[in-house]
This record gives C-alpha cells, sequence and structure tokens, in this order.
C-alpha cells in the first residue's frame, strides 16, 4: 500500500502561479501525484475569492490570508487535499498565537497524522518567535509533521549547529531538539540557505524528500515527501 504524498513550497504570489501550478501536478503520473498541496506566502487577501484558487481534484482545506501586511503581501497559507483524502482543518490555541501557522489532521490507515503548514516571516518579532517555539514544544505528540519556510538560515542541520551566533535560531533549535524531533530536506531551498523544512515526530516515516524545483518564478523550490499509509478506497 502506498504512503501519502505531500506538495508544499512558498510561492511569493500564488495567483499568477496557478496556471503553472495546474501543468505541474497534471503531469504527474497517478502514482506520484500529491495527495495534499500546502503553500506559504501565497499573499493571498479579499479581493481573491475562493473561486479563484481552485485546484481540479483538490478540495481547499485552509485558507489563512495575512492580515497585519499589506494586501496579505509577506504571508498566507493554503492547504488543499485531494478528495480520497480524509483530512480536516483543526484549531488550536497555540497555533492561532502564532503568525502564521495552521493545522490539518490526516486519516490515514496507520492513524491519525497532524500536519503543521508553517510561516516565520524574517521580520518576525522576539515574541512571534517564542510563540513559534511554543508551538513546537506543545505540538510534538504522536504523528506530527511540521512543514514551511521558518527562515533560519543560520542552522546547519547535518552539524546540529549554527553557522553564525542568532540567539532565535538557537532556540529553535533547542526546542527542535527537546522535542525529538527530525528535520527531513536535506537540500538547501533557497539559495544555498535551507529555509525551508519538514521536522517530524520519531513516530513519523519520512521518506522519499525531493527537490520540486520551482514553481514559475518563485525564489524557493518546492519539496515533496511521503509518509503514511493511504487507506484503500472501498470497492466499487
Amino acid at each position: 500500500s502506498k504512503g501519502l504524498i505531500v506538495y508544499y513550497t512558498n510561492c511569493r504570489s500564488i495567483t499568477p502561479k496557478l496556471d503553472d501550478l495546474r501543468t505541474f501536478l497534471s503531469s504527474k503520473n497517478v502514482h506520484d501525484k500529491p495527495d495534499i498541496l500546502t503553500f506559504t506566502e501565497t499573499w493571498t487577501n479579499e479581493t481573491i475569492s475562493d473561486k479563484e484558487l481552485e485546484i481540479p481534484g483538490y478540495t481547499m482545506l485552509v485558507r489563512l490570508d495575512r492580515t497585519d501586511t499589506g494586501g496579505g503581501r509577506g504571508g498566507g497559507i493554503l492547504t488543499y487535499a485531494t478528495n480520497s483524502v480524509q483530512a480536516t482543518e483543526e484549531t488550536h490555541a497555540t497555533l492561532e498565537g502564532f503568525n502564521q501557522a495552521s493545522l490539518i489532521t490526516i486519516g490515514a490507515a496507520d492513524g491519525i497524522y497532524n500536519l503543521i503548514t508553517v510561516y516565520r516571516s524574517p521580520s518576525s518579532d522576539p515574541a512571534n518567535n517564542l510563540k513559534l517555539n511554543e508551538m513546537i514544544r506543545s505540538m510534538s505528540k504522536g504523528r506530527t509533521i511540521f512543514v514551511g519556510d521558518f527562515n533560519y538560515r543560520q542552522i546547519d542541520w547535518e552539524a546540529g549547529q549554527l553557522t553564525v551566533s542568532d540567539k532565535f535560531a538557537e532556540c529553535f533549535y533547542d526546542a527542535v531538539s527537546d522535542q525529538f524531533l527530525t528535520q527531513h530536506v536535506n537540500f538547501p531551498t533557497r539559495n544555498e540557505n535551507y529555509l525551508d523544512l519538514v521536522l517530524a515526530t520519531s513516530a513519523v516515516q519520512i521518506s522519499r524528500v525531493t527537490d520540486e524545483g520551482k514553481l514559475a518564478n518563485a525564489d524557493h523550490v518546492g519539496i515533496s515527501f511521503k509518509f503514511g499509509e493511504k487507506i484503500k478506497p472501498p470497492p466499487n
């Protein structure tokens, strides 16, 4: 039985890239087609309708516009799933305290998974940075995956150390380590920096972490990975 595939990217404005995204998805064969799509820096705002953001074969589960910037720039999260996946958006006080994160729960054959999409802006303030660490500490239970753009280029994940001294990067790294999370992205995602991460609890098996290249003229590469075990569709 096959695992569930997630495709994630920081898209730096999704609307002008939707055609490229639809083409990218339709080019995938049935075994490689993502079951879940999740995006940061969507730059969506109240002038963009949900209808404009439709992706054939997928249902929108999460739409979180950034409201503290002009026109939603510098943020926004969108998450979609295929109709064959049992997935729902969940709210959580710890998530809502941080600018920005969202959560979906996914029913898999081997249990329930939490997928948390995170965008930490480079201009995130100290209080917001602490809230991210609180979220890591309180939400790293069971089968949980954090994916997104954390913007901590100072961390060398392979060496397990900071490349330059930075208090916030260090506190974040400590929170991740204290929860025994594994960081699964082993390629840079923007220029030479490892900004986009896949962090998972020890109960999660992550495989086939792949550099999917850039979506249109985005400045980050996309990432796909596999987890869990798909629920077999009922026989017709």
